[in-house]
């Protein structure tokens, strides 16, 4: 049987509606990175800095496996918030804008937002998560430690200026405004 033309419109439109209107909001899956980003020199050479701390030479990937345990996430997230201290960049170094390897914050005992979340994403790997499912989310002026457990999803592990606890984006970020612009861990640089 033949379908009419005006059928097969009709029925490309109702896919098209189905898929694109009623389909679940994917606001943080990661994405391919957009390398124009203000951020991207600073990653570059954070990821450069924490390679070399960690003994990891040239092109060499991610050498972590294992499972993502929450209980154990728990634990380090405790830890970090009662034993390193907030300090912002401009108090510690002097320059509105510092990231520091994890040795560097763990000599210190204190951090920036992005100092504790670059401690917390190091404990977590040391703990055995899968290199590619941790890593620290930035947003326009914040940053925080990541565990993507779902392909579209993850939880937040925050200094206590988002979340005290650790608690799902989706949760935290009710609305596209103000999900993180960028992610990354020491492989890999994505968006949100």
């Amino acid at each position: 049987m033949k379908i009419p033309f005006d059928i097969k419109i009709l029925i490309d439109w109702i896919k098209y509606f189905l898929f694109y209107i009623w389909r679940k909001p994917t606001m943080f899956e990661r994405k391919p990175y957009n390398h124009t980003s203000s951020n991207y020199k600073q990653i570059i050479d954070w990821q450069t800095r924490q390679k070399k701390e960690l003994g990891i030479m040239g092109n060499q990937q991610s050498t972590t496996t294992g499972k993502i345990d929450i209980e154990k996430a728990k634990e380090i997230h405790k830890w970090v918030r009662n034993n390193i201290r907030y300090v912002s960049d401009q108090s510690q170094y002097g320059k509105a804008d510092y990231w520091e390897t994890a040795k560097e914050v763990s000599n210190k005992n204190q951090a920036d937002c992005e100092g504790l979340s670059i401690l917390r994403w190091k404990m977590l790997r040391n703990a055995g998560f899968p290199e590619d499912k941790i890593g620290i989310a930035l947003t326009k002026n914040h940053a925080f430690c990541v565990i993507q457990d779902t392909e579209d999803d993850f939880r937040v592990l925050d200094n206590g200026y988002l979340s005290h606890i650790i608690i799902r984006a989706s949760k935290l970020f009710p609305c596209k405004d103000s999900v993180p612009l960028v992610g990354f861990n020491l492989f890999d640089i994505w968006s949100y």
